[in-house]
Formats: structure tokens, C-alpha cells, sequence
């Protein structure tokens, strides 16, 4: 029940050990500096759910492709 307008750039271990509720939408394939940039400003603490990061991103465009 996670699949609503929200969504999430998971990135490092803790995207690796995500529990089976949470759906997987993708994968990024371009654009890794932009996710290595949101994470560096993001919370450095993900234990700490809830708590927002240091400085919020806000993506303007996202292109979904199919395979």
C-alpha cells in the first residue's frame, strides 16, 4: 500500500534492505550525480524516519520508460 502519488530515491544499503511492503517502481539509469546530490544534502540518519532533511530537492521532471 505504498504505491500513491509519493515516492522515494532510495539510495545505499538501506534502499537494499527495504521490507516487502514498500513497492520498487525503478531503478535510476541516468542522473546519478543528481541522486548522489540529493543524498549528500538528505538525512544522514535514515534510522531516523520521519525526520526531514537538511535541505528538501524537489524534483521538476521525471521520464518513465518501459522494457
Amino acid at each position: 500500500h505504498t504505491g500513491g502519488s509519493q515516492f522515494f530515491v532510495v539510495t545505499g544499503p538501506a534502499g537494499e534492505t527495504l521490507p516487502a511492503q514498500y513497492s520498487l517502481f525503478g531503478v535510476v539509469v541516468s542522473g546519478q550525480a543528481v541522486v548522489r546530490h540529493i543524498a549528500a544534502e538528505g538525512n544522514p540518519n535514515y534510522v531516523a524516519n520521519g525526520i526531514p532533511p537538511f535541505v528538501i530537492q524537489r524534483i521538476l521532471s521525471v521520464s518513465i520508460t518501459t522494457s
